[in-house]
């Protein structure tokens, strides 16, 4: 009886370890938290505008990243202007699986010297956050509501 017992407590502890080390892997949900509190949403982009982010990073990367668009929004009734505003408010986030996955991509670019440096000096770039790479947007405030991210 101790041995199941000791067995079911210990999948459970393992199962809970998995979820928080899976739910802690990505600073995406915090990122788009912060868009949409100042009025972005996430929108859907064809696969073909994906692919040509996606080969920015490299051809061996489409496994390890998921590309996301946030646009703000806007009223249907609203004025040419603001929609014109809300148009050059677009933001592309390049989301990898982990931050291990992004220091590893990195490190393909840059000099064997340098690849022990790069964990550190990712992480004090101000277009990345965690897993994330902010890749493009016209709107500074779209910029520094990404750096305001950063941890």
């Amino acid at each position: 009886m101790k041995k199941k017992l000791s067995l079911i407590f210990s999948s459970l502890a393992l199962l809970l370890v998995m979820i928080v080390t899976l739910c802690a892997c990505s600073s995406y949900s915090s990122i788009k938290s912060a868009y949409t509190k100042e009025g972005y949403e996430e929108i859907e982009i064809s696969k073909e505008y994906k692919d040509k982010v996606t080969d920015m990073f490299g051809e061996d990367v489409a496994d390890t990243l998921t590309i996301h668009v946030l646009k703000l929004k806007v009223a249907d009734d609203a004025n040419a202007l603001d929609k014109a505003a809300a148009a050059t408010s677009t933001v592309i986030i390049a989301e990898f699986k982990s931050t291990k996955e992004l220091e590893e991509q990195m490190k393909k670019h840059v000099t064997e010297e340098d690849e022990k440096k790069i964990s550190e000096a990712i992480q004090k770039l101000d277009t990345v956050s965690g897993n994330c790479v902010y890749v493009f947007s016209l709107s500074q405030k779209s910029f520094d509501i990404f750096k305001s991210t950063k941890k």
